[in-house]
């Protein structure tokens, strides 16, 4: 029997239960969209839709998307169709590789008493969603292959739209908000347009100016949406603010790939890090309305220190206070949470034996040490302790160490 080999096979799948971060693009096209393989950088030959479109042709195309990129979960949201991604959906079953949900980019055009505004939306279903569900969302509209991505929903009341889409378990992400021709440059243009008829001065000018923005957040967090897409991650804080009656309101923001060729879906910095026990709808549903904790951009990430430690095995005799235990740590924050008694202070107390700190208690005051020491002996009296740690080079080692204590 291999101890270290089980060991850490035990570990490892302890931390796979654990909350991480997943490397997400909630924007994704795929050969079905009009505009596909039209990137200054793509590859005319590797982007051919014929290679892709044939049925059971979405596996070769799920291979290159992975070979291209790093990524755990994408959503295939094409312009106002989802027969692709309902295809990609099965095949990522099969493949067992990245998570694929199926979405779609829809047009939304708002009724006139909020301006008659176009908006893009990205809307993600559960996985076992089909094109009959989609069309729920988009009434008076032909069926898919009669549709075309220039349509749009129109005459929908856009709260009661989304609320449909939450009611299927669906995500609603406003997409293309900062862009040139986006829902922000839209009421900033019609912001100027009104103040140039105006005789105001400066400081009237961005009072205005900061009205409209808020007019923006409020018809996006009014109307429930789940997030916003945005260029920059630095725009976040358009998205965060003060409000005197209701205090503190945020809207979660992603990172729009927007891939329309192979080649995009390698945009390292266009990923979203999204906090999740399990990459899939459930898990980014939840993500999204604790943006503060499990919302990440990769400039938010600092590299893992290394050595970076994998998990903790402690194993003793009848004496020991840990029979057998198997801990694995997340890269990320650990937090030890437990009644009194449970073996925390034990936890960390070992952690603390096999780094070899046991060399300081000198350096403490004769009672505070004389108390770790009892606090150790009580809980690690014969215990095997192995930490296993990751160095920078991806190999896994083990620090181990015995418990023993002469009484001086």
């Amino acid at each position: 029997m291999n101890t270290y080999k089980d060991d850490l096979d035990e570990i490892v799948a302890g931390r796979h239960r654990m909350a991480q971060f997943f490397r997400v693009a909630l924007h994704c096209h795929s050969p079905l969209s009009r505009d596909w393989g039209r990137g200054k950088n793509a590859d005319k030959s590797m982007n051919n839709k014929d290679n892709f479109l044939p049925d059971g042709k979405e596996s070769e195309f799920l291979k290159l998307v992975g070979q291209q990129s790093k990524m755990d979960l994408i959503t295939i949201t094409d312009h106002m169709k989802c027969a692709y991604a309902e295809r990609m959906v099965k095949c990522a079953r099969i493949m067992r590789g990245i998570i694929v949900l199926p979405g779609m980019e829809v047009n939304f055009h708002t009724n006139p008493a909020l301006g008659n505004i176009r908006l893009h939306i990205i809307v993600i279903l559960p996985p076992e969603c089909t094109r009959q569900t989609f069309a729920i969302l988009l009434p008076k509209l032909a069926e898919e292959s009669r549709r075309k991505d220039t349509d749009a929903v129109v005459g929908e009341d856009l709260n009661k739209w989304v609320q449909k889409v939450h009611k299927i378990g669906g995500v609603c992400i406003a997409a293309h908000v900062e862009s040139d021709n986006g829902i922000r440059c839209c009421f900033r243009q019609t912001a100027r347009s009104v103040m140039a008829l105006l005789p105001i001065d400066d400081e009237k000018r961005e009072e205005k100016e900061r009205e409209v923005e808020g007019e923006l957040r409020d018809l996006i967090f009014d109307a429930r949406f789940d997030g916003v897409e945005i260029r920059n991650p630095g725009d976040k804080h358009h998205y965060r603010w003060e409000d005197e009656k209701e205090g503190k309101r945020q809207i979660a923001t992603v990172l729009g790939l927007d891939a329309h060729c192979i080649e995009d879906y390698g945009r390292e910095e266009r990923i979203t890090l999204v906090k999740m026990t399990k990459p899939g709808i459930e898990g980014l549903r939840a993500a999204l309305k604790f943006p503060e904790t499990r919302i990440r951009f990769k400039s938010d990430i600092m590299e893992p220190p290394s050595p970076c430690l994998v998990g903790v095995a402690i194993s003793g005799g009848n004496e020991s206070f840990f029979e057998g235990l198997k801990c694995g740590f997340s890269e990320n924050l650990n937090c030890i949470i437990g009644p009194r008694g449970s073996g925390k202070s034990a936890l960390v107390e070992a952690l603390c034996y096999v780094f070899g700190y046991n060399r300081t208690l000198i350096e403490l005051d004769k009672e505070l040490a004389d108390r770790v020491r009892s606090l150790q002996e009580a809980t690690l009296s014969s215990a095997l302790i192995r930490l296993y740690y990751r160095r920078k080079d991806g190999e896994v080692r083990v620090l181990e160490a015995t418990y023993y204590y002469n009484g001086i």
